[in-house]
């Protein structure tokens, strides 16, 4: 890694064409150092001491420089004073450098940038549309450093970083941090009045009146900064793509599509690519360009149906299912694309996506991809897109003369937080690794391995009772609800008019009715849509086209289809609003009660949503520091854990019936009193277990809430009722006494099952204890909890 970095831009001037001289030093650095070492606290005043006893030994950091290159006789000892500033944890995450204002000069960067600069052979630029407006931003912040103005003016400044691999062009917002800067007047500094201030608001961007009041060299500005970039290349790219498709020749000028295309590049992290967007014309089933296309032999200039556009089998899949055409090489386009692939290869492209467009559900148009490498775009390249995808279909429709009113909101990318619990650790890690480097360790790289030892687990959740039949009756009740309105259809199509074919679909319509009224076979989904697809819904386009009597109650059927799906949607929105509603009030209560047992012992907690909600727990001596672990701390939050699935119980059982279309979670808790080992696995941002004994625990938690009660089909999880799994006898004694005290409280019934359970796949012996939960319709969640009664 290097310690010193300069680059090339002509964005940044020289000290004659600023109101100020630049001169580097670090005597704020060194104050911030003294005053921690007269701080109150002792541990943090040794540090202080013991810094600046190492880097008082030279003098020469004291003193102000204008030579760049004489920081780099100094690493270790900048290290050190900005170790702080630059902890090792962050620095393979954080873009972050510090640096001189107002120079091309970076030193003590972290690794990910200077990996970054490295990829861009330092080829940087500041990307400034007038370059005079840097001194007027210069001189703002004299302004308001010594002439106590306070002019509340903000301006973004961006770095492009130019990757000579990819030819990628990587954008940056930064963020200052000038604590260590100070501004000193020099003799040609200029006593200004308000009348002054008034006259450069009102002729802001007259530079010439700004040196005039403010001229170059008029003060020194001394010390340096500390700046942070955040990658907002994705963002920037599709703000930009926004403000040209707001043009309506957005797709018809070359300048405009030749921004969209750079701006596309931008967002797929791609070299080159060409763009072309067509037009769907539903009623003629024809497509037709927007300007050239990918080529003139590509797209042709005049209206072609999308079977002799795309061929049989991508206009099948473009246009009658909906979905991209994805050829990552069009050279090899299999034995279905042809037709599309010959002309492409004509024009140059070797790598192709086709993208269909809707607007309200409705087809409206393809967005074409082309790529003169084989390879460059591919199923992710489409994925990349859907966030743009809105956006496209709306300057189309917007180009057929109607209007867009709302436009999807970007999904924000989330990263992966280390729990707070464990976050010493890693700090400490990171020291350790610091520590090592100072040495002159050659090898000193990476973080030493995450690894908890000897940590007990506890493991639970609430589960939606037959999830899946569920679900399936859901699609079941949907499918004939629409077979059904078919069938009337069809029924009043026939009466009108005999034709053979209606008597035929209408036979096919009732066997389906008949056949899903008794089960939901396997595929019979899928079935009933290709016939819709296939069968149905082209002789609907035909009667409805046509007008007359039918029309009515054809235009009726389709308002009752999801207009995305294209089928009838309703019973399985509402299950997967119910399941919704149910894993959100789980997930929220479990949150909250994990707020106060922090409070209790520090330990890991997360927690996963399916149909249920499951969590896990992670509490040992290895997990804390500076704090002694005893096993009464692990019974505290067993005893916490059974109290939860009670209070979650009597939250979920709050909610209305019809809110959770009467579906009903069954509660389970399994005990492992064997100590486990947990690894951080660094490339996923997630703990596992770590060993092949400790997989067994896993294997556990994946199989139980299907094991059955020995000597009978049933199901060990019941709604109702806590299943407790174990598997030895001291586990179900010191499980039974906090039975007992859930009984004295009024939690749960005064039976407890004690109960054998069938042998599972690598899994014999386990047993388990159940007991019947008492609901309370007074309960008010967590503010009524029992938990803080466990609190030590």
């Amino acid at each position: 890694m290097s310690y010193l970095r300069t680059f090339n831009n002509e964005g940044l001037t020289e000290d004659g064409s600023l109101p100020f001289d630049l001169v580097f030093n670090f005597s704020r650095l060194f104050d911030w150092w003294q005053n921690r070492a007269n701080s109150d606290d002792a541990s943090e005043a040794a540090h202080a001491i013991k810094v600046l006893e190492e880097v008082n030994k030279f003098e020469a950091l004291k003193q102000s420089h204008k030579n760049f290159d004489e920081l780099a006789d100094y690493q270790p000892q900048l290290q050190l004073l900005f170790e702080p500033f630059f902890p090792e944890i962050s620095t393979n995450f954080d873009y972050k450098t510090a640096g001189i204002a107002f120079k091309p000069w970076f030193f003590n960067l972290t690794k990910r940038l200077d990996s970054l600069m490295e990829a861009c052979d330092n080829d940087i630029r500041v990307p400034m549309r007038d370059k005079d407006m840097l001194y007027i931003f210069a001189c703002i912040s004299v302004l308001n450093a010594h002439y106590q103005v306070n002019v509340p003016f903000f301006h973004d400044l961006h770095f492009d970083f130019h990757d000579k691999r990819t030819g990628a062009v990587k954008r940056f917002l930064s963020k200052i941090d000038a604590r260590f800067v100070e501004l000193l007047p020099t003799s040609k500094a200029k006593d200004l009045t308000p009348e002054d201030f008034k006259e450069l608001f009102e002729r802001f961007d007259d530079v010439r009146l700004w040196k005039e009041k403010i001229p170059p060299g008029s003060f020194r500005m001394e010390g340096f900064t500390i700046m942070s970039l955040f990658d907002v290349t994705r963002s920037e790219a599709i703000a930009a793509l926004k403000y040209d498709l707001l043009d309506r020749d957005a797709f018809v000028d070359p300048k405009i599509l030749s921004r969209i295309e750079n701006n596309l590049c931008q967002v797929l992290t791609i070299e080159s690519v060409r763009t072309s967007v067509m037009l769907y014309d539903h009623k003629r089933e024809l497509l037709k360009p927007l300007g050239m296309g990918l080529g003139e032999k590509a797209v042709p200039s005049h209206k072609v149906s999308p079977l002799t556009f795309f061929g049989k089998h991508a206009s099948a899949l473009i246009i009658g299912e909906g979905k991209p055409l994805i050829m990552a090489d069009v050279n090899n386009p299999g034995g279905k694309y042809i037709t599309i692939s010959k002309s492409l290869i004509e024009n140059g492209i070797h790598s192709y996506l086709a993208i269909p467009l809707y607007y309200g559900g409705e087809l409206i148009g393809v967005l074409e991809l082309g790529a003169g490498k084989a390879g460059t775009l591919t199923g992710m390249s489409a994925y990349l897109l859907r966030d743009i995808l809105p956006l496209l279909a709306n300057a189309i429709r917007r180009l057929h003369d109607e209007i867009m009113n709302e436009i999807q909101a970007l999904i924000r990318a989330n990263c992966t937080a280390i729990h707070p619990a464990v976050s010493w650790r890693f700090n400490e890690a990171a020291e350790q690794l610091l520590e090592r480097q100072r040495c002159g360790e050659k090898d000193a790289v990476d973080m030493e391995e995450i690894l908890f030892e000897n940590v007990f687990p506890l493991y639970g959740q609430a589960d939606i009772k037959d999830s899946s039949a569920s679900r399936n009756r859901a699609i079941q009740l949907d499918l004939i609800r629409q077979l059904t309105f078919a069938k009337d259809v069809l029924e009043a199509a026939g009466q009108k008019s005999p034709l053979p074919v209606y008597k035929d679909l209408l036979f096919r319509t009732n066997n389906f009715i008949d056949e899903l009224q008794l089960e939901l076979s396997a595929g019979a989904d899928n079935r009933v849509q290709e016939f819709f697809h296939d069968q149905i819904d082209p002789v609907f386009s035909f009667l409805r086209s046509a007008g007359g009597e039918l029309k009515p109650l054809i235009e009726s059927y389709c308002t009752s289809l999801d207009p995305v799906l294209n089928m009838n949607h309703d019973h399985r929105r509402l299950y997967d609003e119910s399941v919704k509603r149910i894993n959100t009030t789980v997930s929220e209560y479990l949150e909250k009660a994990q707020a106060a047992a922090q409070q209790m012992y520090p330990h890991y907690f997360e927690k996963y949503k399916t149909d249920g909600v499951e969590h896990n727990l992670y509490i040992g001596q290895s997990m804390v520091e500076n704090r002694e672990f005893h096993p009464l701390y692990l019974q505290n939050l067993r005893l916490w854990q059974l109290l939860v699935c009670y209070e979650i119980e009597n939250e979920v059982a709050k909610i209305p019936a019809n809110e959770r279309s009467s579906l009903q979670i069954c509660s389970l808790i399994l005990v492992h009193s064997n100590p486990v080992s947990i690894r951080f696995r660094m490339d996923e941002k997630k703990f596992d277990v770590d060993g092949a004994y400790n997989i067994r625990y896993e294997i556990l938690k994946k199989r139980i809430d299907k094991a059955q009660v020995k000597g009978s089909l049933q199901r060990l999880t019941q709604p109702g009722k806590l299943s407790i799994v174990y598997s030895q006898e001291r586990e179900a004694k010191e499980y039974q006494n906090y039975l007992m005290y859930l009984q004295s409280i009024g939690y749960i019934g005064n039976q407890i099952e004690k109960l054998d359970l069938h042998d599972m796949q690598g899994l014999t012996g386990l047993k388990a204890l159940r007991v019947e939960i008492i609901y309370d319709p007074t309960f008010e969640g967590i503010h009524q909890s029992k938990t803080s009664e466990v609190v030590i």
